[in-house]
């Protein structure tokens, strides 16, 4: 026992100098207990004379251990707490940075998805004059295939355009395009499609119209277009267009036909007179 007691004196000592919780409690109970059986060995062996302090040693011993146990739990309960926490301030840190990195995305795919639809845009539109460009006509065009009403398509082409440019430059033709595209704008309807087909000539899709309602647009625009004021140029004015139209409804005629016969009324227009209209004999519906 007296052997036991010094082994676990020593394994106390040492566990103490490293710092061990708990160790310092159990010690010197175990040095009570090892100092009772020393005073009871002595007094076995009459040495000494008196009661004996085994079990009171004991008792210490006990007393020391359960003391260490209790105070185990209490710092075992409050290292569960301090862990507990640094895991919650952990996942709230770990959210904030899910949340940050969440948003990051987001704002990189809105910008993404801007950048798109920028890009449609630029390919759907015109840079000149802000209308749709042919391709983005002959689209439209095919997905109103099963437009029910009848429609108007009006090939405009600007006259004598290449004497502004040789007059005035490519700076005024550019100029002159872009008030035409303003124009057809404010004459046009929400519903109707207005497009630049390529150089001076242009396309405008009048949907729910038939041929009277094509020439009062025709005829609206002549009017203007010679009232026409050229931002910077007002040395150009009294502008003129020759103007073919075609009427028809898409789901019986395809739409690039009743363009081409609109494209080429224009062409009758501007080899006879200029600065007026005609509806092609064949799509007067």
């Amino acid at each position: 026992l007296l052997l036991g007691v010094v082994v676990a004196t020593s394994v106390l000592l040492r566990m103490v100098y490293l710092g061990r919780r708990g160790a310092w409690l159990i010690l010197p109970g175990t040095m009570l207990l090892g100092v009772a059986v020393i005073h009871d060995v002595l007094l076995n062996n009459q040495l000494l004379s008196g009661q004996y302090w085994s079990p009171l040693g004991f008792l210490i011993f006990i007393v020391s251990m359960i003391c260490n146990f209790l105070l185990n739990r209490v710092w075992s309960r409050q290292e569960i707490v301090r862990l507990s926490e640094e895991l919650r301030l952990i996942n709230r840190e770990l959210e904030q940075r899910v949340a940050e990195r969440t948003q990051a995305l987001a704002e990189k795919a809105n910008a993404l998805l801007d950048a798109n639809q920028q890009l449609q845009v630029l390919a759907d539109v015109d840079g000149l004059t802000g209308l749709l460009n042919r391709r983005a006509l002959l689209e439209q065009l095919q997905q109103l295939k099963q437009w029910q009403g009848s429609v108007a398509v009006l090939w405009i082409d600007l006259d004598h355009f290449k004497r502004i440019n040789d007059g005035f430059g490519h700076a005024a033709g550019d100029a002159v395009l872009a008030a035409f595209g303003a124009l057809l704008r404010r004459l046009g309807r929400d519903r109707d499609r207005l497009a630049r087909l390529g150089g001076e000539e242009f396309a405008v899709l009048l949907l729910d119209c038939g041929a009277e309602g094509a020439e009062t647009f025709a005829r609206r625009l002549q009017q203007q277009l010679r009232e026409l004021q050229v931002p910077d140029w007002p040395q150009i004015h009294n502008l003129s267009a020759s103007t073919g139209i075609a009427v028809g409804r898409l789901g019986e005629t395809d739409g690039e036909e009743l363009l081409n016969a609109a494209d080429q009324a224009m062409y009758e227009v501007k080899h006879s007179t200029r600065d007026g209209y005609k509806i092609a004999a064949d799509y007067r519906r």
